[in-house]
């Protein structure tokens, strides 16, 4: 990255035009190698209000999030049949997507104290108590009829289509979910903790620009200067896509997430969750490792035994990383 391409002089000057801890999961001792990102994501809870108030349930804290175990619970009362035939489910993400099974549960495992990569060793652990609790949780989700992999469709479709009442998503979700059904009467709550959790986690997840480190110094330096036009186009990247962008910026004296919320109030509580978010983890091997947590994830769905299945994942792991 090259900081005079964005107006200054220092990479420390460069990383202050972002918001804290936005370019961590893109800096290496010490060096940041993105020229930033172009949509910065955490994930929140959003829910379908009628579905609750049909189910005599009280609409969600904005503020305090509920437990995991009380999302159950709800999930489950939400859940909706027809004779035997489930017509909605009380909550959905996107199953067989390995890049969501992370997005859910590494802030749960995070929760409870666990990384998937041991700090020490730089070793993924499978085995670990807290991932054991993790694939209780959702093992328990499938048994109480909260969740049913065989039903998701698509995400904002379920939620729009009153196939699933509560799904796991992003501020992106709010421009397409309005498009999608401008008279849906949906809402936000933060992203659920467990009652025992260590800490508050949530997860932020981005898509960054890079360069070619193999390119002439003259390309890369035209590339960094098109990629901080791209990146101080903050109003527009919300406007146009509903992207939420990590690079400051001073919209009409309002901040970002002010100037965001204004268009959708209910986003407020989706920003509240940011400052309680951590980056997935980072491996040379993250799409093996993603793949065989999801793979985990659909046995543990099926019913198999936890340990046995994490012993499995871990195997399949460590085999992974000596490739």
């Amino acid at each position: 990255m090259t900081p005079t391409a964005f107006g200054v002089q220092t990479q420390q000057e460069f990383v202050d035009l972002y918001d804290a801890g936005s370019l961590d999961a893109f800096t290496v001792d010490g060096k940041v190698y993105t020229g930033g990102v172009s949509e910065y994501n955490t994930f929140s809870l959003i829910y379908d209000k009628d579905d609750f108030a049909e189910a005599g349930i009280e609409p969600l804290s904005k503020d305090t999030p509920i437990t995991w175990e009380e999302l159950g619970d709800i999930a489950a009362k939400l859940t909706k049949k027809d004779g035997d035939k489930v017509v909605r489910i009380g909550m959905e993400w996107p199953f067989d997507t390995p890049i969501w099974t992370v997005l859910i549960q590494e802030p749960m495992l995070r929760q409870l104290g666990g990384e998937l990569i041991n700090a020490e060793t730089g070793m993924p652990d499978f085995t670990q108590e807290p991932m054991v609790k993790v694939m209780e949780y959702v093992q328990n989700l499938r048994a109480i009829g909260a969740i049913d992999p065989a039903l998701d469709q698509n995400l904002l479709d379920d939620l729009v289509n009153d196939r699933a009442s509560i799904i796991i998503g992003g501020p992106w979700a709010a421009k397409p979910l309005n498009d999608l059904d401008p008279n849906l009467n949906w809402d936000t709550a933060p992203l659920p903790q467990f009652a025992n959790a260590v800490d508050r986690v949530t997860t932020l997840y981005a898509w960054a620009w890079f360069v070619s480190g193999k390119s002439s110094p003259e390309k890369q330096k035209a590339a960094w200067e098109f990629v901080n036009l791209l990146t101080s186009k903050q109003q527009q990247w919300w406007d146009e896509v509903g992207y939420v962008q990590a690079r400051k910026a001073d919209i009409d004296g309002m901040t970002l997430p002010e100037y965001y919320a204004q268009s959708d109030p209910r986003l407020a509580t989706i920003f509240a969750d940011y400052p309680f978010g951590k980056s997935e983890f980072r491996s040379p091997q993250y799409f093996e490792l993603s793949d065989i947590w999801t793979r985990a994830q659909g046995r543990v769905l099926q019913g198999e035994d936890v340990v046995t299945v994490l012993q499995d994942a871990q195997a399949q792991a460590e085999q992974a990383v000596a490739q």
